[in-house]
């Protein structure tokens, strides 16, 4: 039933990752004082030969059997010295997947116990409609007939519609630069920028891009390189949508490993406190 279809869902699984984790961890630490205790052996071997060829002054060197034991010895030294430091590396490795994983459950915990609001489910709702058009209603001559109002739409922050029954989205020629170009950036491996400015005088249609991105990206037409959009409408009120296009209402700190920003000014940048999200692209006025 819908307990059953709980635990087998992405907490369970997060959960029993976690475990797991664990146990590995418990296992490498047991292979490591293992591997000290085999190199307090080596080493104290290793300690008893060499005193003892320094003792034979009558002869140059420790007899052939002697000798092959030192030469072992010396290169079993070296093997558990590097088990020991791939042990340790992984261990760490392992602690700071651990540690993510926890930090990403305790937040996706808060953000199951946001309960939207009527508002924030109508806009929700909304949000959704206007995405949906766009997704799946072609361009024609750079134009998008939604089907929808702009008096509907204004909740949206789009300006200018109030007055149109369908209101037509239109996909500038800029719009398909700047995402060609932000896009390819986000792409180099090598970059250290994962975040875009975009700037402009009012009214230009910044604000408007970020549906164009997320149109494009619901279409597949471009490549985020993430499993949700988040976006705002206003000031406080955030969304969260899926590449399947389903619109969630949630607080402005959920899991940011698989999301991409695309923020109009909002609380989260007037107040530098925007959380690490893979990606982020925010528009300000020039």
């Amino acid at each position: 039933g819908a307990q059953g279809a709980a635990l087998g869902g992405p907490a369970s699984r997060e959960s029993e990752r976690m475990a797991q984790i664990v146990r590995d961890i418990e296992s490498r630490e047991k292979d490591i004082q293992s591997y000290e205790a085999r190199l307090e052996d080596f080493e104290r071997e290793w300690r008893k030969l060499t005193r003892a060829r320094d003792a034979l002054h009558e002869k140059p060197r420790l007899d052939e059997v002697e000798q092959r034991r030192l030469d072992s010895i010396i290169g079993e030294i070296g093997r558990t010295l590097d088990l020991m430091t791939s042990g340790n590396n992984k261990v760490t490795k392992m602690r700071e997947e651990l540690v993510e994983l926890r930090r990403q459950q305790t937040i996706a915990q808060g953000a199951s116990q946001h309960r939207p609001t009527e508002d924030e489910a109508a806009a929700a709702a909304l949000l959704g409609q206007f995405l949906q058009a766009l997704r799946d209603n072609p361009e024609k001559d750079g134009v998008v007939e939604t089907g929808m109002s702009g008096e509907i739409l204004s909740e949206l922050n789009i300006k200018g519609l109030e007055t149109l029954e369908n209101v037509r989205f239109v996909c500038l020629n800029e719009y398909k630069r700047v995402l060609k170009a932000m896009v390819a950036d986000f792409q180099i491996k090598s970059s250290s920028s994962k975040h875009a400015l975009v700037t402009g005088t009012a009214g230009i249609g910044k604000s408007a891009f970020r549906y164009y991105v997320i149109r494009q990206w619901l279409r597949g037409e471009v490549d985020l390189g993430c499993e949700r959009v988040c976006i705002n409408i206003g000031k406080n009120k955030f969304f969260y949508i899926s590449s399947k296009g389903a619109v969630v209402p949630a607080p402005p700190d959920p899991s940011s490993g698989d999301t991409v920003a695309l923020l109009d000014p909002c609380s989260l940048v007037d107040n530098e406190q925007i959380p690490r999200f893979k990606k982020t692209v925010v528009t300000t006025p020039a």
